[in-house]
């Protein structure tokens, strides 16, 4: 549903409100719409090999040296609820915070902010790090089920480590799974677009833009 950014140049801070089902960035030349969508690319690629790593990867934009925040918030969940992920590195790639809420649906919360002190009462952590250091999942399963804990290197993202346990983390392995493939991202090629196109094949868009004309005839096929 959002996704918020503090420490990215050439943004500074920033909110995006996304649809449910469909949004599209759309911009020229020095837009930074690439840029933006990198940010998913870049929370992917730290989920599979950790936050340097990705950070070296990221293309058309610098960390702050004070580190980067991101907030993403993510559907609804239940009838009344979103997932809401916030993360926060410095600008070697640390983790210095990660969370994971359960929050209400009513309302909004625009904050990037990273202190466990300001987290609404109404708002259910089910992944944090404590000051110790450690990383902490809560039990799904219910209120006396076990929390588990354990420690990580501050280089690794504690939603990395889950375990693949649906019974006990329903609502956190799907929240890694959208991180992970949810966003699809296009960069379609001006000089494939122009070349012409085979009427047959997947009607389904390439990330290149190169079937586009044969997308659209089967829409319009669809709805005359």
């Amino acid at each position: 549903e959002s996704i918020a950014i503090d420490g990215l140049s050439p943004f500074g801070k920033t909110q995006l409100e996304t649809k449910k089902s469909f949004t599209l960035l759309l911009g020229g030349t020095a837009s930074e719409a690439p840029t933006f969508a990198n940010v998913f690319s870049w929370l992917s690629n730290a989920l599979h090999f950790g936050c340097p790593r990705a950070l070296d990867q990221i293309e058309g934009a610098e960390i702050s040296p004070k580190g980067l925040k991101l907030a993403v918030e993510l559907g609804q969940w239940s009838r009344s609820d979103r997932a809401r992920y916030e993360l926060a590195i410095d600008a070697k790639g640390s983790r210095q915070w990660e969370a994971l809420f359960i929050t209400p649906n009513s309302g909004r919360n625009n904050r990037v902010n990273t202190s466990p002190d300001a987290i609404p009462e109404a708002w259910t952590q089910l992944l944090g790090v404590r000051e110790n250091g450690k990383i902490w999942f809560r039990n799904e399963a219910g209120k006396k089920a076990k929390a588990l804990e354990f420690g990580l290197d501050e280089s690794r993202l504690a939603l990395s480590s889950l375990p693949e346990d649906t019974a006990a983390f329903p609502v956190m392995l799907a929240v890694r799974q959208f991180l992970l493939s949810g966003v699809q991202r296009s960069v379609f090629d001006p000089s494939l677009m122009r070349e012409p196109c085979s009427p047959v094949g997947a009607n389904t868009l390439s990330p290149n833009g190169a079937n586009l004309a044969r997308v659209v005839a089967d829409l319009e096929r669809q709805n005359p």
